[in-house]
């Protein structure tokens, strides 16, 4: 099994803290996003936004005829085809950040088998 490249990045996104967590493999790579929006969320909507994505190296089966989404993805540093939901952030990765925010290596735990998992799943569609 391949050793993951991981990183955990913070940052103020317009004036929001936000936290990045990426996992980086052989075959593509993934990354968390956390933006807690504090006191001004009562104006913008939900006080936490967030967003995971999968990118790959290579065109999945459902888009091997389509250009790369990116030519020069920032995670992969190569071109790059990639999916992506806020809803699996929101209901599943939140509450997890929430319960121990500090423990950056459960959660690169949890990506990294979130993306060997995702890599087997589109192995099986090729």
């Amino acid at each position: 099994m391949a050793a993951l490249r991981c990183k955990y990045e913070y940052f103020r996104s317009f004036g929001a803290p936000t936290h990045r967590w990426s996992v980086v493999g052989p075959k593509g790579g993934l990354h968390l996003r956390i933006t807690d929006y504090g006191e001004r969320a009562n104006r913008l909507g939900p006080r936490y936004d967030s967003g995971l994505e999968v990118h790959w190296r290579t065109p999945l089966w459902s888009t091997r005829d389509e250009a790369p989404i990116a030519d020069h993805c920032w995670l992969l540093q190569c071109p790059c085809w990639h999916d992506g939901s806020s809803l699996i952030a929101t209901e599943k990765w939140i509450p997890k950040w929430l319960a121990d925010p500090h423990n950056h290596d459960a959660i690169f735990e949890e990506l990294s088998r979130a993306l060997r998992e995702e890599e087997v799943r589109q192995a099986g569609r090729e």
